[in-house]
């Protein structure tokens, strides 16, 4: 259309008519880009596509990896715990090697070594380890020395590391899972949730929304029906929610401004409580239509509100056990340009 019939039309229309056919235009948009990303996810989702390439099996690698390590920290240690992702774990090693990929990457080294570590913790017990010697003697392979599996940390060195600058508050913020009997007080967390406030929103709009669980016949509920915390939670007595208000959103290109917003306002909200010598975990909020209508109904949350993640708080122990979560170095995810 020629610029002038353009600025034409745009002074003889009638506001009511234009905002009409911008809202059918946007609706058009959003279904039609929406389409586009469901058929993205079809096509690279590890879960989904029929062949995976070298970044999917990381994906599985890393994500197998860190369930068996979760089992290693755990405090009520259940012998034999972890046969689904032990199988799973094996299946994307396999996988990994028959592609012809180096055995010397780190993510695959890291599911080597938590399968050793594994084996140690069940020493003298061949049930849950004849197996797993066997297959790791497949590869022939003699791992370096890496940081997986369970690691103990104290208190009074996270509490020191996390009052000094933000590369040693980063570097050493760690998911806990349990704590003690000391209960956080809300003045601490509203001080938290101050300092992530400060988080950048797209055009400043701070569309987050905090909800604190502290009821404890509804915490439970809201534990029992995540269900990614089963077997920790000792002492759990708070966990927060963040969501995010779609109110404060304007058409089909700002479709994924919320879940952005959201994510940076939940990990400042995290080293905010960290600095605060609050300890953390964060669990994700991803549900079927179902639990996510059950988690919405029990809190009562507006139908604009888009679930972003949740955050279980606590006092630290004095001792405790956490996964060694390897990570990748820098290089692997810089590309200069």
């Amino acid at each position: 259309m020629p610029k002038f019939i353009y600025q034409f039309m745009k002074k003889v229309i009638p506001y009511s008519v234009k905002k009409f056919l911008k809202a059918v235009i946007f609706k058009y948009k959003i279904s039609h880009l929406v389409q586009v990303e469901i058929r993205k996810m079809r096509k690279y989702a590890f879960d989904m596509n029929l062949k995976n390439d070298i970044h999917n099996l990381f994906a599985r690698l890393t994500y197998h990896t860190h369930a068996i390590e979760k089992g290693l920290s755990n405090p009520y240690f259940r012998e034999g715990f972890g046969q689904k992702a032990i199988k799973n774990l094996k299946d994307a090693m396999i996988e990994y090697k028959n592609a012809g990929y180096a055995l010397d990457e780190e993510r695959f080294l890291s599911a080597f070594i938590v399968l050793q570590e594994y084996c140690k913790v069940h020493d003298g017990k061949p049930k849950y380890t004849l197996d797993i010697y066997k297959f790791l003697d497949s590869f022939s392979i003699t791992p370096p020395v890496l940081k997986v599996g369970a690691i103990e940390y104290q208190k009074k060195t996270i509490i020191k590391k996390s009052k000094s600058m933000f590369s040693d508050l980063a570097l050493n913020r760690i998911s806990v899972r349990d704590y003690s009997q000391a209960e956080v007080d809300d003045s601490i967390i509203l001080n938290s949730i101050g300092i992530a406030i400060k988080s950048p929103s797209v055009c400043n709009r701070q569309p987050w929304r905090v909800h604190l669980i502290k009821n404890e016949e509804l915490l439970m509920k809201i534990l029992n029906l995540h269900g990614g915390f089963r077997g920790n939670g000792d002492n759990l007595k708070k966990i927060i929610l963040v969501t995010v208000d779609l109110r404060y959103f304007s058409n089909a290109y700002e479709r994924n401004q919320g879940y952005i917003d959201g994510g940076i306002f939940l990990i400042s909200l995290v080293y905010a409580l960290t600095c605060n010598e609050i300890a953390t975990c964060i669990l994700n909020a991803m549900f079927d239509i179902k639990r996510e209508n059950e988690m919405r109904s029990l809190l009562n949350l507006e139908d604009s509100e888009i679930l972003i993640g949740f955050i279980t708080i606590g006092n630290y122990p004095d001792k405790f056990k956490s996964p060694a979560s390897l990570r990748i170095s820098p290089d692997k995810c810089l590309t200069i340009h």
